[in-house]
């Protein structure tokens, strides 16, 4: 039995708030990316969204290209990233086909008028 959304989200915060009350790492290293003087405000299932350089600048990382070190320390879940990367997906899907629906209801609307008034006489 799966547990309920809001369950697993309470989860997720309640994990990532016990992360953020520990230590912050000073040194980040994303891919070829290396941050330094890290504070990490936030994190989402798929990201770590953090501050570098004492505050002078911010960025975010995917949690899966982190070291596994980091990984670790973030406590980073691959089957709960990519479940929620799955349903981002969905999500942009569904906006997009929305979005695509509303353009076809309008063009809808406006070819008629078109025709209209192109096939009106013209007065000179």
């Amino acid at each position: 039995m799966n547990p309920h959304p809001a369950i697993t989200i309470a989860l997720g915060w309640l994990g990532a708030l016990t992360v953020l009350a520990d230590e912050q790492p000073p040194v980040l290293q994303a891919g070829t990316d290396v941050y330094g003087n890290v504070a990490v405000p936030s994190l989402s299932a798929t990201d770590v969204y953090f501050t570098y350089n004492n505050g002078r600048g911010m960025a975010n990382a995917k949690r899966k290209h982190l070291s596994p070190e980091l990984q670790k320390y973030f406590r980073y879940n691959p089957a709960a990233a990519d479940k929620a990367e799955q349903e981002q997906i969905r999500a942009n899907l569904e906006s997009q086909q929305t979005e695509r629906v509303k353009s076809a209801l309008v063009d809808r609307e406006r070819i008629p008028r078109f025709c209209q008034s192109v096939n009106e006489p013209t007065t000179q």
